[in-house]
C-alpha cells in the first residue's frame, strides 16, 4: 500500500526492479497515507543487508531519503522513502489478484511474463505453468530453510510478501531469534503465533497452495485435470522440505552428505535447546568445532548444562573414531546409525 515500481533495469545481463517504499498514496493504500517512517526504513535497510551477507536471497536498498515531512504513527516521526531493488516484485499475491479480479487472459499474461522474465529455461517444458509452480515451490523452500538456518523470523509471511523470485523482502516486524524457541513471535499483531519461527514451514506451504490455486486455469483447461497436476507438485513439498532442511542442519554443525533415516535426533536437539534456553547459534558452532577436535565435550552447551550426560562423555573416544571414518569418506556401518544420531549428530539429549 506504499510501494511504487518506477523502473525495470537491465545491467550486465541482470534484470531488476527499482521500487519506492513510502512514496505516498497508491490505489491500494486503503485508509493509509502511503508513507514510511525513517526508523522503519532504516530497520529494513539494516535487516536486508544482514540477510544478503548471510548468503540469503534478499531485496537490497539503493538509497534512503528523508522527505522532510512529519508523519504520524504511534508518535510523530520523520518521513522517508526507501529506494529498493529486487530481481522482481512479482508476488504470489500478484497471481491471486489476477485470478480473482482479472480475466483469464490477464492470468495468462502475468504467467507468461513471469516465466519469460525469471525462468526462461522452463518455456520449452510441456507444461510451463506447472513447471513454474514446481520451481517457485522449491525456491521458497530453499529460502525459508535459509531463514531457519539463521533464526530469522519474517513476521508477516502472507502471500503478498512471498516473491516468486525466491527473495526475502518487505522487512516489517521481523527479527533474529537468539535462544531457541519455535514459538517466538515478533509481530505485535500476530496474537495467535501464525507467523512464529517454528510455523514458517507450514505457512510457506499454505502460500504455495494459494499459488497453485491461482494457477489452476492456466495449468490445464480441464479443472479436474488441472487440480490433479497441481496436487502432484504439492505432494512433493514435504519430502523436498525434509531433504533441504536436514541438509542445512548437517552443514550447520560441520557435516556433509550424511544420510538421516528419521528425525529423532533433530527433535531431541530442538527439545533440548528449548528446555534449556540455549543459544541456537552457539550450540551449532560449538558442535561443529567439537567435531573438528577444537572443544572439549563439556564445552558444547556449557559446563553446567544438564544436557551433557555421563553416558555421552564415556563415549567420546568412540565418537571421535566415527568422526574420523566419516571424514575419510568411509561412512559408518548401519549398526552404528543410532549411535551416530545420538553422539555425532546432536549429543544434547539428557
Amino acid at each position: 500500500n506504499k510501494f511504487s515500481t518506477i523502473a525495470d533495469v537491465t545491467k550486465q545481463n541482470k534484470r531488476f526492479d527499482i521500487q519506492l517504499k513510502g512514496g505516498g498514496i497508491t490505489q491500494y493504500s486503503r485508509n493509509g497515507d502511503g508513507k514510511a517512517s525513517l526508523g522503519s526504513m532504516l530497520r529494513e535497510y539494516l535487516i536486508s543487508e544482514a540477510i544478503h551477507y548471510l548468503n540469503i536471497p534478499s531485496s537490497r536498498s539503493l538509497a534512503l531519503i528523508k522527505t522532510g515531512e512529519t508523519i504520524y504513527r504511534r508518535s510523530k516521526e520523520e518521513g522517508s522513502i526507501l529506494v529498493r531493488v529486487m530481481k522482481s516484485h512479482i508476488r504470489v499475491g500478484t497471481f491471486e489478484y489476477a485470478s480473482y479480479f482479472g480475466s483469464s487472459e490477464d492470468l495468462k499474461k502475468i504467467t507468461s511474463y513471469s516465466i519469460n522474465r525469471l525462468y526462461p529455461e522452463i518455456k520449452k517444458n510441456d507444461n510451463p505453468s506447472l513447471a513454474l509452480l514446481d520451481l517457485v515451490m522449491q525456491k521458497q523452500i530453499d529460502l525459508v530453510v535459509d531463514w531457519m538456518r539463521v533464526g530469522f523470523i519474517h513476521g508477516v509471511m502472507n502471500t503478498d510478501n512471498t516473491s516468486i523470485s525466491g527473495e526475502s523482502f518487505d522487512y516489517g516486524p521481523c527479527s533474529f531469534m537468539n535462544n531457541y524457541d519455535p514459538n517466538t513471535v515478533y509481530s505485535s499483531i500476530d496474537h495467535n503465533g501464525r507467523y512464529a519461527f517454528g510455523n514458517q514451514p507450514k505457512i510457506i506451504k499454505w502460500n504455495i497452495l494459494r499459488f497453485a490455486e491461482a494457477l489452476l486455469p492456466v495449468i490445464h483447461q480441464n479443472e479436474k485435470k488441472s487440480i490433479q497436476l497441481a496436487q502432484s507438485v504439492i505432494d512433493t513439498f514435504d519430502e523436498y522440505w525434509k531433504k533441504t532442511y536436514y541438509s542445512m542442519m548437517l552443514k550447520k554443525i560441520g557435516f556433509k552428505n550424511l544420510l538421516i533415516s528419521d528425525d529423532l535426533s533433530m527433535k531431541s536437539l530442538k527439545k533440548g535447546l528449548k528446555t534449556n534456553t540455549i543459544d541456537t547459534f552457539k550450540a551449532g558452532c560449538n558442535l561443529a568445532l567439537h567435531c573438528n577436535g577444537k572443544l572439549k565435550e563439556m564445552e558444547i552447551v556449557g559446563k553446567n548444562s544438564p544436557l551433557v550426560s555421563k553416558f555421552i562423555i564415556k563415549k567420546t573416544s568412540q565418537l571421535n573414531k566415527l568422526i574420523a571414518k566419516i571424514k575419510k569418506g568411509k561412512g559408518y556401518p548401519s549398526k552404528q546409525k543410532e549411535r551416530a544420531h545420538l553422539f555425532i549428530f546432536f549429543r544434547l539429549r539428557d
